[in-house]
């Protein structure tokens, strides 16, 4: 049977057809799988997949023969479901009733329900090789001596990494509410994770991935979205590592510093002169992103406005948005979600560490953060996004007006 790499090389000199329908029908059910759990929606899902496999076309001559395809596959499809989804976040800034209602009735036997729309987002969690061992266990359906062969180590040192993933699963489940033992978590994985993907979709996935016409202009975009993103990730990467090497002392005490800094949790109604402290992805004052709603209740008092899945602290200019299966931080919406200079965002009084809030100026931001990794202009706003630290800033007439917080 010709391998990944044959196929991907046949392809890529010879524009075979046959060749990219074969790792098609391979990874069809993957791909298909990690985008229906992302997104929860079959029609996006089929979007999806087909940008996925697009970017596979595009990306065949560079891949090497070292290439673990099932977890670059997978990879591809968080990323591309990502970006799929900011549209839906930006959609609910103006229809912030739109998400569904939370899952009813699970119950302890099943965790499948429970875990299932969390599972990419804890895999993203996960280093490079454990997710590459949970794909190939797990999704690709490989024993572990195939697993080992595939990472470079034994069947014995495979499994033990497998093991070590499946629990850090364990403990980022748990961080959202959910209690499921390392055996249950492996069980609904096995049983559910890779679904039948629709009759046909294999078909038009081959037609939209190798003849760019057929692929709808959503589809086409979204590919070229993430391949985008991917570039950006490379390079981010590469400076990291750069950084690190010329800097070890200063990275250990930057670490201690923002570890100090992530423990400042405070809130004060009392002073007009008192700010929030907005760490990304960890907190945003005393509501930190491992908090139940319960808890943010507990900690804010109750909202001005209920709606769904939000909370509205209108006077404190925010609104708390929870994930619509369970009662974990999806995110919070500070300021003035239809980007005006509105009384939430002048209530608002929240700050960065960089000292980035409301009213703060575009070049602010970049200066603080760098070229934003996606940047979209409308008639009288911009939106600046930085992927990496979950913050998307919204500016009208050059100043921040908006600000969204990803946990």
């Amino acid at each position: 049977m010709n391998t990944d790499f044959d196929l991907l090389r046949e392809y890529a000199e010879r524009q075979s057809e046959e060749a990219f329908a074969t790792l098609v029908s391979r990874y069809l059910n993957l791909v298909y799988s990690a985008a229906l759990r992302k997104t929860g929606d079959p029609h996006a899902a089929q979007e999806i997949t087909q940008a996925v496999f697009i970017i596979l076309a595009r990306k065949a001559k560079s891949l090497g023969p070292k290439i673990i395809l099932s977890g670059w596959l997978y990879h591809t499809t968080r990323l591309t479901a990502a970006n799929y989804l900011r549209t839906e976040i930006r959609r609910a800034r103006r229809e912030q009733e739109a998400y569904m209602q939370s899952l009813a009735n699970e119950t302890e036997s099943n965790p499948w329900p429970q875990i299932a729309p969390l599972l990419e987002d804890a895999m993203g969690r996960l280093g490079e090789r454990d997710r590459h061992a949970l794909v190939l266990r797990f999704l690709d359906g490989k024993n572990l001596e195939e697993v080992g062969a595939a990472l470079g180590v034994s069947a014995d040192a495979a499994k033990m990494r497998v093991n070590r993933a499946v629990e850090k699963l364990r403990v980022v489940f748990s961080k959202r509410g959910i209690t499921v033992s390392a055996g249950a978590i492996i069980g609904a994985v096995s049983i559910n994770s890779v679904q039948a993907a629709p009759t046909g979709l294999a078909a038009l996935t081959v037609g939209a991935a190798t003849k760019g016409a057929v692929a709808t202009a959503s589809t086409a975009a979204l590919a070229n979205s993430t391949l985008q993103t991917m570039t950006w990730w490379k390079l981010k990467t590469a400076a990291a590592v750069a950084a690190a090497l010329l800097a070890v002392g200063g990275a250990t005490s930057l670490i201690v510093s923002q570890s100090k800094i992530g423990r400042v949790n405070w809130w004060s109604n009392s002073s007009a002169n008192s700010a929030l402290l907005i760490v990304p992805q960890k907190s945003v004052g005393p509501v930190r992103a491992d908090m139940t709603i319960p808890q943010v209740i507990a900690a804010l008092g109750q909202p001005d406005k209920r709606t769904g899945n939000f909370l509205h602290y209108v006077r404190s200019g925010f609104s708390v948005i929870s994930n619509p299966d369970n009662d974990s931080l999806r995110a919070i919406f500070c300021g003035d979600s239809l980007g005006r200079n509105g009384p939430m965002t002048r209530a608002f009084k929240g700050r960065t560490r960089e000292g980035i809030g409301m009213g703060s100026t575009r070049a602010e931001v970049i200066a603080a953060y760098g070229t934003p990794s996606d940047t979209r202009a409308a008639a009288i706003n911009e939106s600046l996004q930085y992927e990496t630290l979950g913050l998307t800033f919204t500016l009208s007439e050059g100043k921040v007006v908006y600000l969204v917080v990803n946990f």
